[in-house]
């Protein structure tokens, strides 16, 4: 007969899938027997969200809890927290010292602050067990705002050493006069290997630049080698070009995500707009890749359009492309939209009529421009392959010719 130890993973998670977000599950796993309880902690905690009961404001319960059920804390290795009105490095220090083995670190919809008045202290374990830099393998900071000090987000964020950080739409209340580098640049603390900065601009808000700055003059230098970035209005190039200038000179892959909110601004904007970037900083530059939405796939927009935006995206291409240091081995372009239906009717034609000033930025000059490049990689979406993967050649016909397009399915 088996017994739970051989039950596959998968079984274990459907036949906990009635249990998860009720408050007796483990208790009822462990009135079947000890190897129950034992083989279902580790799916069951495996993401831990604590939240504050009844609008409590001290964390104690969760610290507590997490002490006297060490077996509970050996198998969190996604910490969420999510809806808290203020997290402090105290706090997090106290929690990331109780987990063993912890992976990854969400936090969502909060405010980073100095430790509340009239709390008592959540101290750390000291056992040795754990102890900062704490190492994770992944640092999500959504939808949480910084206020007038940067300093206790900086204070977050030193206490690890992350593989990657992922952040999307931070609220920056602080004054634009607000010295954000002098809080930061006291001292470099922040390790950061792969950093994914999302879309950080809400509609009808000015861009936030607070954690691009408090980024800037806090990471070591040298620890970054890969970043993608997501551009979500010119605002944000001067910023984050400076990050890059700063501490991008070991960055090996840089991803570069266009809304299309900026090709729209591009139309009226100079083609040297795009120098803010300081992609040439990065000397050890080996992949880059670029996305974009195609421009008869652009919202609100129709096909009488569809000729200027060709022209707008694929000179932005273009524009982009010229400031990539020469060390480039290979360049990924992803076009979002059925390009292959809209070449096999026809509708192409212009937009491949402006991929020529693309074309000519990679192949003019390019044995001094781009002596190690080996590859141009047109990104297709999988429903679009057979038919994309025929006409590439129709929209890059000179890349084509020299032997370095490439077509691959995402």
């Amino acid at each position: 007969m088996a017994i739970i130890e051989d039950l596959p993973p998968e079984l274990i998670d459907l036949i906990l899938l009635n249990f998860r977000k009720r408050e007796y599950a483990l208790r009822a796993c462990s009135l079947l027997s000890k190897s129950w309880r034992i083989a279902t902690l580790p799916h069951l905690f495996s993401t831990f969200q604590p939240t504050l009961k009844g609008g409590e404001l001290s964390p104690m319960h969760i610290t507590t809890f997490l002490e006297s059920h060490p077996n509970i804390a050996a198998c969190v290795k996604h910490l969420w927290l999510r809806n808290w009105s203020t997290l402090y490095a105290s706090l997090i220090r106290a929690l990331l010292s109780r987990l063993p083995v912890l992976e990854r670190l969400s936090l969502e919809l909060t405010r980073f602050a100095s430790t509340p008045m009239g709390l008592p202290p959540v101290e750390p374990l000291t056992d040795g067990r754990r102890s900062p830099p704490f190492k994770l393998q992944t640092v999500i900071i959504n939808h949480c705002e910084i206020q007038d000090d940067p300093s206790h987000l900086l204070e977050i964020l030193s206490l690890c050493e992350i593989d990657t950080f992922k952040t999307m739409f931070i609220r920056d209340t602080m004054g634009r006069a607000h010295p954000v580098s002098d809080a930061a640049s006291s001292r470099r603390c922040i390790r950061i290997r792969n950093l994914r900065l999302g879309a950080q601009k809400r509609l009808h808000e000015p861009s936030p630049t607070g954690l691009l700055e408090l980024l800037r003059g806090s990471m070591v230098p040298g620890c970054l080698l890969s970043m993608e970035f997501t551009c979500d209005s010119f605002e944000s190039l001067v910023p984050t070009g400076a990050l890059i200038r700063d501490v991008g000179e070991n960055i090996t892959k840089f991803k570069l995500n266009l809304l299309g909110l900026v090709l729209l601004e591009q139309v009226i904007s100079p083609a040297d707009r795009w120098d803010d970037l300081q992609l040439s900083s990065c000397t050890q530059l080996e992949t880059f890749v670029l996305h974009a939405p195609y421009p008869y796939y652009l919202s609100g927009y129709t096909a009488q359009d569809s000729d200027s935006l060709s022209k707008s995206l694929f000179g932005t291409f273009a524009d982009i492309l010229l400031l990539l240091p020469p060390s480039v081995r290979t360049i990924t372009l992803r076009l979002f939209g059925n390009i292959g239906t809209d070449l096999a009717q026809g509708q192409g034609d212009a937009a491949a009529a402006h991929t020529e000033a693309m074309e000519k930025a990679i192949l003019e000059d390019k044995p001094r421009r781009f002596p190690e490049l080996e590859a141009v990689v047109l990104e297709i979406e999988s429903t679009y392959a057979v038919e994309c993967a025929t006409l590439a050649p129709k929209l890059l016909p000179r890349l084509h010719d020299s032997g370095l397009l490439r077509t691959t399915t995402t």
